[in-house]
């Protein structure tokens, strides 16, 4: 039995995966925006690393929210009675997203902790 609470639930958790990959691609945006401006070439150059390391982080998090809402669009409609959790949980696929914002934000500390040569 497939219910509309079902598919509203998917969109809503969709649009909150979407928002994080967009929030990490305007704050990547604007560290790139900002360290182009009068900045030392080293200070440049380690502010490109971390805007482009974000971009990719966002990218992640964005193919990981399409795909996972079109895998549990088609989950939900051809699921049977009291089947449901077992077809539209994932439970691996969070912690991968997080474990790859991990290394992100890791890698954004030792890049901003790098001595700048000038």
């Amino acid at each position: 039995m497939r219910l509309h609470k079902d598919f509203f639930a998917n969109e809503r958790n969709y649009i909150h995966w979407l928002h994080m990959g967009v929030t990490l691609g305007s704050v990547s945006s604007l560290i790139s925006a900002v360290s182009g401006r009068d900045a030392p070439g080293a200070h440049r150059s380690s502010m490109l690393v971390v805007s482009t390391v974000l971009v990719l982080c966002s990218i992640v998090f964005s193919l990981y929210a399409m795909y996972t809402f079109f895998w549990r669009r088609r989950n939900i409609r051809s699921i049977e009675p009291g089947a449901y959790a077992a077809y539209v949980d994932e439970p691996y696929g969070p912690l991968a997203l997080s474990g790859v914002l991990l290394v992100t934000l890791i890698t954004i500390l030792f890049t901003a902790s790098i001595p700048i040569q000038s």
